[in-house]
């Protein structure tokens, strides 16, 4: 398939496709337990070949503030697109 596409323009490196996120209604120490847990699993060898066993091209996990959005916010505001029409 990527033979067939012809590209014509990349955007830097700021679109976040794999992360982990929590609702609200689960507690803080669930959260952090759950955290812990997977930055362990991916600083270890046999964390890393679970995890590709899976069927991940996973290098580690780590913590990311809010902040790390901010330059995918500013690119989706600046294309005028509204990402809410788009999610159901």
């Amino acid at each position: 398939m990527i033979d067939k596409i012809q590209v014509i323009w990349r955007t830097d490196n700021i679109i976040p496709n794999d992360n982990v996120s929590f609702s609200t209604k689960m507690s803080p120490e669930m959260r952090t337990k759950i955290s812990d847990a997977l930055i362990q699993m991916g600083s270890s060898d046999d964390g890393l070949e679970i995890l590709k066993n899976m069927g991940y091209e996973i290098g580690g996990f780590k913590p990311a503030e809010d902040s790390f959005y901010d330059a995918f916010r500013a690119a989706l505001q600046a294309s005028g697109i509204d990402i809410t029409t788009m999610v159901k």
